[in-house]
C-alpha cells in the first residue's frame, strides 16, 4: 500500500513540474496557519494570481448567494425549519429523536439565530453564509487532491453553479452539511499524504458535525474508506 501510494505522489509531483504555474517563482511564505500573519496575507493577496482569484470567485459566490436573499416566501420545508427550531433546545433534540428524520445541529443553530428575528433572511443567513465559504474549501479540497489549477477550477464551478446557489438560499441543512463534508475532505487529503494524527482527528470531527447535519453526509464520508482500499 506504501510503495503504490509513494508512486502515486511521484507521478503528481511530475505532473505538477510541468503544470501551468500561475505565481511563476512566487513561493508563499504561508506554509501553516502559525504563517498567517497580516504581512505574509498582504504579500501573498498582492503577489499570488491563485489568491487573488480565490478572493474573487469568493466575493462573486458572496454575492450571488445573498442577492434577493429574502425575495421568496418561506415554502414546505422551510416553513417545517421554522417549526422546529422555534421550539426549545430539549425540544428540538426531542423531535428530531421522534419523527423528524433529520439531526438537530442544523436546527439549533436556526433556533439561535431566530433571536435575531423571525425573517426569510434570518433563516437562510447560516445556508448562504456557509455556501460562500465552502468555496475556499472547495479550492483546498481541489489543491490537496491535485494541485492549485483543479482547485481554482472546482472552486470556480462551485461558485457560479446554480444548483448550489439555489440551496444556499434555502433554509435547510443542505448547505451547512456540504460545508463540513468539504472542510472534512481538507484533512482526510492532508491525512492521506501525511498520516498526521492532527489531520484524522479533524477529519473525524468535522465528519462527525457533518452527518449531525444531515445524515446524507455519511453518502459522501463513507466513500473515504472506499477510496483508501482503492489505493491499497
Amino acid at each position: 500500500m506504501g510503495k503504490k501510494r509513494e508512486n502515486r505522489v511521484k507521478k503528481s509531483d511530475a505532473q505538477t513540474d510541468s503544470e501551468c504555474n500561475l505565481d511563476g517563482e512566487f513561493r508563499t511564505p504561508v506554509q501553516s496557519y502559525r504563517d498567517l500573519t497580516l504581512e505574509n496575507i498582504k504579500t501573498v493577496l498582492s503577489r499570488s494570481r491563485y489568491m487573488q482569484l480565490l478572493l474573487s470567485l469568493t466575493l462573486i459566490g458572496f454575492f450571488l448567494r445573498f442577492y434577493n436573499l429574502g425575495n421568496n416566501s418561506l415554502w414546505l420545508d422551510e416553513a417545517s425549519t421554522l417549526t422546529i427550531a422555534v421550539k426549545s433546545i430539549p425540544g428540538i433534540w426531542q423531535a428530531t429523536t421522534s419523527g423528524e428524520f433529520n439531526p438537530p445541529l442544523f436546527y439549533w443553530i436556526e433556533h439561535v439565530m431566530l433571536m435575531f428575528g423571525n425573517t426569510e433572511v434570518i433563516l437562510r443567513f447560516i445556508p448562504a453564509f456557509l455556501g460562500f465559504l465552502t468555496i475556499p474549501l472547495i479550492y483546498l479540497v481541489g489543491r490537496e487532491f491535485v494541485d492549485r489549477n483543479v482547485g481554482i477550477i472546482a472552486a470556480a464551478a462551485f461558485a457560479f453553479s446554480p444548483f448550489l446557489i439555489y440551496y444556499s438560499q434555502e433554509a435547510r441543512a443542505y448547505s451547512m452539511m456540504l460545508f463540513f463534508v468539504t472542510f472534512s475532505m481538507v484533512f482526510y487529503f492532508r491525512a492521506l499524504k501525511n498520516n498526521n494524527i492532527e489531520d484524522w482527528a479533524f477529519f473525524g470531527i468535522l465528519s462527525a458535525l457533518a452527518f449531525w447535519s444531515h445524515f446524507y453526509a455519511l453518502v459522501i464520508i463513507g466513500a473515504g474508506p472506499i477510496f483508501m482500499l482503492w489505493l491499497s
